[in-house]
């Protein structure tokens, strides 16, 4: 019988913790796993148009500047 690797020896450990299977905790790794990646994406997808609206906003502020001043560049 070969030892068992870091990973596996907590999911043996945790699933005897909390009375789970081992692959129940897996299906809740992957589970966490995935509902982890989606809020990066939507943070990152917000950050996005945040900046977007951002830039957008102080180009119009430059150009109310501008157009003020008489148009200089």
């Amino acid at each position: 019988m070969k030892p068992l690797g870091d990973n596996e020896t907590r999911l043996f450990l945790q699933a005897a913790i909390e009375g789970l299977t081992p692959q129940q905790i897996l299906a809740r790794d992957q589970m966490l796993a995935a509902d982890t990646a989606a809020a990066i994406n939507e943070i990152e997808a917000r950050f996005v148009v945040g900046h977007a609206t951002l830039a957008e906003s102080i180009g119009a502020q430059v150009q109310a500047n501008r157009d003020r001043c008489g148009g200089g560049t």
